[in-house]
């Protein structure tokens, strides 16, 4: 990611998400923020009869494409601002294709932006307490596109996973015809583990119950596909989390269930650092093997923020770390906020240990593990982890 948030779409994403659009005859085509262009000259392959519209924030960017892509009438502008119609000269409700990889910013919330998003009818949206730059690019788009006009767009793991999102999913699943939610590999962009899904989608309303879950490998090709009820994608819409719940649907042993209880860490790693008493962070996993012996005892007053043997230690959250576990087998230490404390009954320990530790355990947390910069495992997710199927 550059100091604007993007990550370059590759010629592979470009090709798949074209090759993902239902249009067969576009005569106007636009990419907000077009970047290195790969969309659009993917996008200029299938439909080399259009007229191509564009915004670009740098000017080195949009001289490049004038010399060298003449087909696009772009402009310098940057699309987070609200007159990018006025910039481009194209009316509201004019294009055929909109196709875009916004760059991904958290962006303060601005009178115009109500408008824009009622304009957008994604209205609802303005109540998300913390915005993005995806958000209010698709809010362009989507005034842009004529009626049943069709948007493909990338979007990150957050507004396809998060529970702070979920207003989004609802409004675009209650006010548009989503088609397909297509997730791309980690890492298939340059410089980043971020996880990133194509929405593609249709200006108007359905009679259609289902959307399609794509997983794609990195040659741009389907691996897997789902369809699920579109009244389910509210909570998330991404594929390998709803691969999992097809595989728990007929499982009723949870974590829960078998009477295990999940605590997070009190302190943050500064508060620990500057104590002095021992803790585990989520550095420390590198430090101990997967058993761990403690010191005997910690002082009485942290006995409630502490492990004990036992307890089964998790990495909540963390870029590459998050999923991590560690079983205490003597003594006890402070853990961070970083870390999930797994209390189970004694009977249990061990089916809960190796189900965790199991490929399918491992699968099923990289599953459940959502959001962009560092991916995080929720403690009600947890919870629902299903035991008895995976020790089966």
């Amino acid at each position: 990611m550059d100091l604007l948030g993007r990550y370059y779409t590759n010629d592979i994403v470009s090709t798949l998400l074209i090759n993902s659009l239902d249009t067969i005859i576009a005569t106007s085509v636009l990419d907000l923020g077009i970047g290195n262009a790969s969309l659009t000259k993917a996008a200029y392959e299938r439909w080399n009869d259009a007229i191509f519209y564009a915004t670009e924030i740098e000017e080195n960017k949009v001289k490049h494409i004038e010399e060298n892509l003449s087909f696009v009438r772009i402009s310098q502008h940057n699309s987070l601002k609200s007159n990018v119609k006025q910039r481009l000269k194209i009316n509201m409700g004019s294009i055929d294709v909109a196709v875009c990889n916004p760059p991904y910013l958290k962006i303060e919330k601005c009178s115009n932006y109500k408008k824009l998003f009622k304009d957008a009818n994604i209205e609802e949206c303005y109540k998300i307490r913390e915005l993005t730059s995806e958000i209010i690019f698709f809010a362009h788009n989507m005034t842009f596109l004529k009626a049943k006009g069709e948007l493909g767009i990338i979007v990150s793991d957050s507004l396809i996973t998060g529970k702070e999102y979920r207003i989004f999913r609802e409004t675009i699943l209650t006010n548009f015809d989503i088609k397909t939610v297509i997730q791309l590999p980690d890492k298939i962009f340059p410089n980043t583990e971020a996880r990133t899904h194509i929405i593609v989608l249709s200006k108007s309303t359905s009679d259609r119950k289902t959307c399609r879950l794509l997983l794609a490998d990195f040659k741009g090709e389907y691996e897997k596909c789902l369809v699920v009820q579109k009244s389910k994608l509210v909570e998330r819409m991404d594929f390998q989390f709803w691969e999992y719940q097809l595989i728990e649907k007929q499982n009723e042993v949870t974590l829960e269930a078998l009477g295990g209880r999940v605590y997070r860490g009190r302190f943050s790693a500064i508060e620990l650092r500057k104590g002095r008493h021992p803790y585990f962070h989520s550095t420390s996993f590198k430090n101990y093997s997967k058993y761990c012996e403690f010191p005997e005892k910690m002082p009485e007053e942290y006995s409630t923020f502490t492990a004990k043997k036992g307890d089964i230690l998790m990495c909540r959250v963390g870029k590459r770390c998050v999923g991590k576990l560690a079983m205490v087998t003597s003594g006890e230490i402070l853990i961070s906020d970083c870390i999930y404390r797994i209390s189970v009954p004694e009977h249990y320990r061990l089916k809960v240990w190796e189900a965790l530790n199991s490929d399918l355990g491992k699968a099923w947390i990289d599953a459940y593990a959502h959001g962009v910069c560092a991916r995080v495992v929720s403690k009600c997710d947890l919870m629902n982890f299903p035991i008895a199927k995976l020790w089966k």
